[in-house]
């Protein structure tokens, strides 16, 4: 069964006007289409991908939830009360860490990992992205810090509406947690709360527009390097994307 999300969120009598994340997608359209039609997500999402890419991909998405949790803590403590409430309930639960442990528990799972070390070490890329969110969450205006971490949450929960459910994908564990109703209400509440900074931030749209798109940025920079651990992340291309 498909969790109808249109209805749901059309059906909240405390929804806004979503003009101000409209502009966001238009602007980031050439990024997330790179993510979605992503050879990464095309196979798992066919079960096709090799079982090393995705090793890397749990691995490294680990440690890079490690600072995630941690910037959705300081930015929790410099929001006002009300976003402060709303933030702390549905963001510093942080669904995504709990796919993780909802997905080794799964009985396939550990057989991911049999005869490979676990890193313990960010790839460049993860090392440069958490360096950006932590950044931002303790230095920069608070409308841009919810939006450098908003991408994750949101991107995946698109994926996640995107990708078929099926039994027979050994990856399937992982789809359906990305596309739980649960996990795409929070990316849309983060979505919200950060619609309304912008709504209240007016005239620095573009400041927060930038923070956001640098995370996306880097989602897709990790999709390259967890699928092709050959290439040579080089940050310069985090800037030639635009």
């Amino acid at each position: 069964m498909r969790f109808d999300i249109e209805k749901s969120f059309h059906n909240n009598e405390n929804e806004k006007n979503h003009m101000a994340f409209t502009r966001i997608r238009s602007t980031l359209s050439h990024l997330t289409t790179k993510i979605f039609e992503h050879p990464f997500n095309r196979q798992l999402n066919e079960g096709s991908l090799p079982r090393e890419a995705f090793t890397l991909f749990l691995e490294q998405d680990f440690l890079y939830l490690k600072d995630y949790s941690k910037a959705l803590h300081i930015i929790s403590k410099r929001l006002d009360k009300n976003h402060a409430e709303k933030f702390y309930r549905f963001a510093t639960s942080t669904s995504a860490d709990n796919l993780h442990r909802n997905y080794l528990a799964h009985p396939h799972s550990p057989r991911l990992f049999h005869a490979k070390k676990i890193r313990h070490e960010k790839i460049p890329v993860i090392a440069d992205y958490t360096t950006h969110i932590l950044t931002h969450a303790a230095y920069s205006p608070i409308a841009e810090a919810i939006a450098s971490v908003t991408p994750c949450y949101w991107i995946y929960s698109e994926l996640g509406q995107k990708m078929r459910v099926s039994p027979d994908n050994p990856y399937n564990c992982w789809i359906t947690s990305i596309s739980h109703p649960d996990f795409i209400i929070s990316a849309r509440i983060m979505v919200n709360i950060l619609e309304e900074l912008m709504e209240n931030n007016r005239g620095k749209e573009d400041e927060i527009i930038t923070a956001f798109m640098r995370s996306t940025e880097y989602e897709l920079g990790f999709f390259d390097s967890v699928y092709d651990e050959t290439s040579i992340y080089d940050k310069r291309i985090i800037t030639a994307l635009r």
